[in-house]
């Protein structure tokens, strides 16, 4: 049942914290979908916005109070970072990760297992050292390190 009639719906539980609720026959959103603004890093050429459903979403999408040390800065889903880090919610292993969301016919409910753990990104590029068999980081400035388009990211 969708809005008080039966249809076939898919609802799909993101690592974003959002639930995403869709026409199983023809792939549109049931709840709308918004594209917002989005912190920007130019090095990184990430898109100006993002999808979000409206509505709330499941997990809190800002490091809440407290839950990160003070020397981190903080932003929220979405974040812009570069090389220094940047502490993020719901983060790598937040949202929806390793459990199913599941519907029950009888209490007509969608259950979501969310997860809130912080997470700090940041950038760090990295090369094989073929005599140690190990990684070692390389400087951002360092440019031997290049994208599959052959060109720095």
């Amino acid at each position: 049942m969708f809005q008080g009639r039966p249809r076939r719906i898919l609802v799909h539980a993101g690592k974003t914290g959002f639930l995403y609720i869709l026409d199983r026959v023809n792939g549109m959103p049931l709840v709308g979908i918004e594209e917002r603004p989005v912190p920007q890093e130019p090095r990184m050429r990430t898109a100006a916005t993002q999808p979000y459903p409206v509505g709330d979403s499941f997990v809190p999408i800002c490091p809440e109070s407290g839950s990160v040390a003070a020397n981190f800065k903080t932003s929220c889903l979405f974040g812009a970072y570069w090389t220094e880090p940047v502490v993020m919610t719901p983060g790598t292993q937040g949202g929806v990760s390793w459990a199913p969301i599941a519907y029950s016919p009888d209490t007509r409910l969608v259950y979501v297992p969310g997860s809130i753990i912080n997470s700090a990104h940041s950038l760090r590029r990295q090369d094989w050292n073929d005599t140690t068999g190990r990684r070692r980081a390389l400087e951002v400035s360092d440019r031997r390190w290049r994208g599959r388009a052959g060109r720095d990211i």
